[in-house]
C-alpha cells in the first residue's frame, strides 16, 4: 500500500514544509490467506502514520 501523504495534505490547503517530514509512505503487508476478510486501519497526520490489522 502506498499512501501520498504530503500530496493529500497539500491538496487540503495545509502548509507542510520542504521537504514534508512525511511524503510517500509505503506498507509491505502479506496476506496468508486470500478468502479472508482483512480491514487495515490507517491513522494519518502530517507528522506521523500507523498502520494495523484490525478486526476481520
Amino acid at each position: 500500500m502506498r499512501l501520498h501523504v504530503g500530496d493529500y495534505y497539500r491538496s487540503r490547503g495545509t502548509q507542510l514544509p520542504q521537504p514534508a517530514f512525511m511524503d510517500i509512505q509505503v506498507f509491505r503487508f502479506g496476506l496468508s490467506d486470500l478468502s479472508q476478510h482483512y480491514h487495515l486501519p490507517v491513522k494519518l497526520t502530517p507528522w506521523g502514520l500507523s498502520c494495523f490489522r484490525g478486526a476481520a
